[in-house]
């Protein structure tokens, strides 16, 4: 017979509870240099499939030229369906709100950091709303509520090319993504060439 006690069962889809998650080397957040907020939605295009929009875009890959090949080609002419943001400025406080006003939860995973949780909420985000900065709970995945909104803070302090997406996998590939461009100028200096050109010619053949 089991020997546990009894709780009401839930279908919900939630975290843990903030207040049950915290870290125990404890690390404080600064003050926002840059923040944004990014709605989702989903509709169906022209051609009658399903598209998620996130920073108003749905992401569109184009495999044969990433973003660190642009960048190592002086080429930053990104397209709207890159749903690329800049990050220029080195070891500042970013600040994302992502909101949703969609019946259903959605994983969030950002690559390159582990993220802050500032907050998660139902309904609809206001600026007085008041953000956990003292020793959040940090994660690479987070849930982002059914219609509520999700805000999450990372410091600028790893250049790269970071997706961040929903990670239910179909989501992603329906455009459900968009990436980090963070200090964009110094990584020309940080490619590896030689692999990054062979990876290129790979996809290529491919």
């Amino acid at each position: 017979m089991p020997t546990s006690s009894p709780y009401n069962y839930t279908d919900s889809c939630e975290d843990e509870a903030a207040k049950d998650l915290v870290p125990y080397l404890a690390q404080d957040v600064g003050a926002s240099s840059w923040n944004e907020t990014e709605s989702i939605y989903g509709w169906f295009n022209d051609e009658g499939l399903f598209q998620w929009y996130l920073n108003s875009s749905t992401m569109v890959v184009d495999w044969e030229n990433p973003t660190l090949l642009q960048i190592y080609d002086n080429d930053t002419s990104f397209r709207v369906s890159d749903n690329l943001i800049e990050l220029p400025e080195a070891n500042k406080w970013a600040y994302i709100v992502i909101q949703s006003l969609m019946g259903n939860p959605h994983p969030i995973h950002l690559h390159g950091h582990d993220f802050f949780i500032l907050r998660q909420g139902s309904g609809t985000y206001h600026s007085n709303v008041t953000l956990n900065r003292h020793n959040p709970p940090r994660r690479d995945t987070a849930m982002l509520p059914s219609k509520g909104y999700l805000v999450i803070a990372f410091e600028t302090d790893n250049p790269g090319a970071w997706l961040m997406h929903c990670h239910v996998g179909w989501h992603t590939s329906e455009g459900f993504a968009l990436q980090f461009l963070e200090r964009a100028q110094e990584l020309v200096a940080m490619i590896d060439t030689d692999r990054l050109q062979d990876n290129c010619d790979s996809w290529k053949n491919y």
